[in-house]
């Protein structure tokens, strides 16, 4: 575990704001050269849109399929809200 603050500074999106820290993470990954990520969200549609279930043309969206090429295995799944 890597302990980092980020902050969104302009008002955002539940939705922008998960793409975020999912991007960051990944991001952070990449940098100290993960080769298999594994990622756990509670947002339903993230989670669907990555795995191909939802379409979605958002930047966001993209960026993160790109990202999910620089690891040998990328892995998301769904944890339900508590």
């Amino acid at each position: 575990m890597i302990p980092c603050i980020f902050l969104l500074v302009e008002p955002c999106s539940n939705n922008v704001t998960e793409y975020n820290a999912l991007l960051i993470g990944m991001q952070l990954a990449e940098e100290i050269s993960v080769k298999h990520l594994e990622a756990y969200s509670d947002s339903k549609l993230i989670v669907n849109q990555v795995h191909g279930e939802y379409e979605d043309s958002m930047p966001y969206y993209n960026a993160t399929i790109n990202m999910t090429e620089k690891f040998k295995c990328f892995y998301i799944n769904r944890v339900p809200h508590q």
